[in-house]
């Protein structure tokens, strides 16, 4: 009897189809309720720009807990400041963006709690985004200006902007024409950052609503720039030569790149440079080529500003500018006390700035 049943052909309309319809639903909304805290933030489209849209928040969990809030044209913090005084805007990468600390303990709050506390009104603002370097930098300095009004701005920098700002797979890059020497001319492929008009809105609806999708679009852009920049299998059909053993890379021409920098905020910059090798047991912070970036910055009149001291002070200390609990220490990003030294170092140059100069 039991054998007969066994055996019985399965009738049409089996329920197998739902049940499995019905747990990769389950699992897509798991995940996606998983996802939530950590890939919430909004972004939007301004001017061909992409920005965090105001208002967004963002809870970190890579490198410490932190809840980042962004405010008017992606800034972070307070945003734009109401006491009609032209800001100070802070320029800068990941560092400068830092989603890793708390909104009251980013660089631009530490530097207004001392440009306050010595009777300069200038609120601060932080406008960072992640991957920038020189050459973004520089394309995007009239927008930014125009967005905020800055009366003076803090450029973030390290050795590797300048090689960063040579190569030709980025959105924005410099072209040297000619021989070593040669002009420096910025190259952009429009629309830089974001998406408009009817397939912007799909792309945003998407995104802003679905952090699933958000995370698939990420993971799908990290693999399609590892495609670009993996080399070929088979190296039969291509003439690239092999660098010569030993021979170090080019220089980049940093001096033509700090003129550009220079130009594009019209000489009103401080250049805040950090100096990412300063772990106990580390080479020394500075390498040739920063001491070669500070000697042009200054001969090109440029206010400029190293960590190279700071670092191993603070060390001296017991102090850990980068890494956090949940990651290595000497690792990664500004946390906090990075934050604070970074602010504590460029203060006094604005300040001496602004009694020598009156420049805010």
């Amino acid at each position: 009897m039991s054998s007969s049943l066994s055996n019985r052909p399965r009738q049409a309309g089996s329920p197998q189809w739902l049940a499995f319809s019905l747990g990769a639903l389950l699992s897509l909304v798991a995940t996606e309720l998983l996802l939530r805290p950590v890939f919430r933030e909004q972004t939007m489209n301004e001017a061909g720009y992409e920005i965090f849209t105001p208002g967004t928040t963002s809870r970190g969990f890579l490198e410490g807990f932190a809840l980042s809030r962004w405010t008017a044209h992606g800034a972070r913090g307070s945003g734009v400041p109401t006491n009609g005084v032209a800001p100070i805007m802070i320029v800068g990468d990941s560092f400068v963006e830092a989603r890793q600390v708390e909104d009251a303990e980013l660089i631009s709050a530490r530097l207004q709690e001392t440009l306050c506390s010595n009777s300069i009104p200038n609120g601060v603002i932080s406008l960072g985004h992640s991957g920038d370097s020189m050459a973004e930098y520089v394309r995007d300095a009239p927008l930014v200006q125009g967005w905020f009004q800055p009366t003076w701005t803090v450029v973030v920098l390290d050795r590797g902007d300048f090689s960063e700002a040579m190569d030709p797979a980025r959105s924005a890059h410099f072209v040297q024409e000619g021989a070593s020497g040669g002009e420096l001319v910025l190259k952009t492929r429009p629309p830089h950052r974001a998406m408009a008009g009817r397939l912007g809105a799909l792309y945003y609806g998407l995104l802003n609503h679905s952090s699933l999708c958000k995370l698939a679009w990420i993971r799908t852009h990290a693999l399609l720039k590892w495609w670009k920049t993996e080399p070929p299998l088979f190296n039969a059909s291509t003439h690239a030569t092999a660098p010569k053993g030993g021979e170090p890379p080019p220089r980049p021409p940093t001096g033509a790149q700090l003129q550009a920098l220079k130009n594009a905020y019209h000489g009103r910059l401080t250049i805040l440079y950090r100096s990412p090798d300063c772990a106990p047991g580390a080479r020394a912070c500075q390498e040739p080529l920063d001491l070669q970036v500070e000697q042009e910055a200054r001969a090109l009149g440029i206010s400029f500003v190293s960590l190279a001291d700071s670092y191993p002070a603070a060390l001296a200390r017991g102090e850990m500018p980068t890494g956090f609990p949940n990651t290595a220490p000497f690792v990664g990003h500004w946390n906090r006390v990075g934050h604070r030294i970074a602010a504590e170092a460029v203060a006094p140059e604005l300040i001496r700035l602004h009694k020598e100069h009156g420049l805010f």
